[in-house]
């Protein structure tokens, strides 16, 4: 697809969209194949939530004229990179429900923009057919949740932990951990193993951060509450 290359293109899905002969016509928009009609049923697909909060995806129903005459892949290039997940389910004889999941720890902000669909003939979208109604715009707000940010002995480690992501940690005993929170919370850790030794050293918290030398490789690392 000669697609900006600034821009995201999601994975694409197969949509069996079977058409009874005819119509739908050849690749890459050439020759006099006509276009093919992409429509959906809001014009604007819109999102308010917390940063780190659990996002409930976001449903279209995208109707297609004239059905293409095979299965197609259906392609969405996204302006700025705001979804974690793009699905397609078919929904009717001329009809899909595509299923948009926004990014949960996107920052506090306000995004608008727009999606390009492309109905694609390949897996890479070499071919495909002409269309016309294949934007969508979206607004999504995002106000401040509650996020943590890790770092190890002082580097930094990628990713946030929130209410909708998690990722492993590796830690070793003499290593230290630090936590910061994005908001004021309540930290609550396990410190002693099972004998009753404390298994980290110089503990130190204010209500947006912790940190601990680990001084077992079983230590709990502290969860949080919003306080």
């Amino acid at each position: 697809m000669n697609a900006d290359r600034a821009r995201r293109t999601l994975a694409a899905a197969l949509l069996a969209l079977a058409a009874c002969g005819g119509g739908g016509g050849g690749g890459g928009g050439g020759g006099g194949t006509p276009p093919t009609t992409l429509s959906f049923d809001t014009p604007t697909v819109s999102a308010a939530f917390a940063q780190g909060d659990t996002v409930a995806p976001d449903w279209v129903t995208a109707t297609v004229a004239p059905v293409p005459a095979q299965p197609v892949v259906v392609a969405l290039v996204e302006d700025a990179p705001v979804l974690d997940d793009f699905q397609v389910f078919v929904a009717g004889p001329n009809s899909a429900s595509l299923e948009l999941l926004p990014t949960c720890t996107l920052p506090p902000g306000h995004y608008h923009g727009t999606f390009t669909f492309h109905l694609c003939l390949d897996d890479q979208c070499v071919s495909q057919l002409p269309l016309v109604g294949n934007q969508l715009a979206y607004d999504f707000a995002v106000t401040a949740g509650t996020v943590v940010t890790v770092k190890i002995d002082g580097v930094a480690q990628s990713g946030l932990w929130a209410h909708c992501s998690s990722a492993a940690l590796s830690v070793s005993a003499g290593q230290r951990i630090e936590l910061t929170s994005s908001v004021p919370v309540t930290w609550s850790s396990s410190i002693l193993t099972s004998a009753g030794v404390p298994t980290v050293q110089d503990e130190a918290d204010t209500s947006t951060s912790w940190a601990a030398t680990l001084g077992s490789a079983n230590t709990c690392v502290p969860g949080t509450t919003v306080g």
